[in-house]
């Protein structure tokens, strides 16, 4: 019901008022499964752009759901500009969430591109999750690579844990090599 009937809303205002009326309705699981169907619906056949601008214009009781299903899925925008979006709008409950959602859709959508993002984005908390959450995605294929990534982290604390888990990992497939590479980067980890 609601792909067809956003399908049929052919401009912005439409669509916009349409998505209000959808906000208006009771928050519980039906309001909720109506706007994340809207929301994938719109990522699919509106631009990030588009999306965007229409997920902006609403009222704040739109759920974090549709803003994090169009910064993952909407097409026409580079990743920088889908995390900057999506942080701006997102409750800092929610903040973690969403960002270990967006980077893992993302790297699974297209790896080099994330990393190219990543190695871009400037320091901050918000970057030691996301590579926090990309150096854990990419343990199982190159755990030195991980360790590389893991290294970039600026939270002392927060890298630590994710080089234990890294070498946690890694340890049950190849010790010794992972051994040798913790010692190489003079890395000490608990065993």
């Amino acid at each position: 019901f609601v792909a067809s009937a956003s399908s049929l809303l052919s401009d912005q205002a439409s669509r916009r008022a349409f998505a209000n009326l959808l906000a208006g309705i009771p928050d519980d699981q039906k309001r909720s499964f109506y706007i994340n169907k809207l929301a994938n619906h719109w990522s699919k056949f509106l631009t990030f752009a588009e999306a965007a601008s229409i997920v902006d214009s609403l009222d704040d009781n739109i759920p974090e759901t549709m803003r994090l299903r169009i910064a993952c899925s909407a097409e026409g925008a580079d990743y920088a500009t889908r995390f900057a979006w999506l942080l701006h709008g997102v409750a800092d409950s929610q903040r973690e969430n969403a960002i270990s959602t967006a980077v893992l859709q993302w790297t699974h959508a297209d790896f080099n591109a994330v990393a190219t993002f990543l190695s871009d984005l400037q320091p901050s908390s918000d970057r030691d999750q996301a590579v926090g959450i990309f150096a854990d995605m990419v343990a199982s294929t190159e755990p030195p690579s991980a360790v590389d990534w893991a290294l970039t982290i600026d939270d002392a604390r927060h890298r630590d844990r994710v080089l234990q888990r890294i070498y946690t990992s890694w340890s049950t497939t190849h010790k010794q090599a992972a051994r040798d590479y913790f010692a190489e980067k003079k890395l000490r980890i608990a065993e």
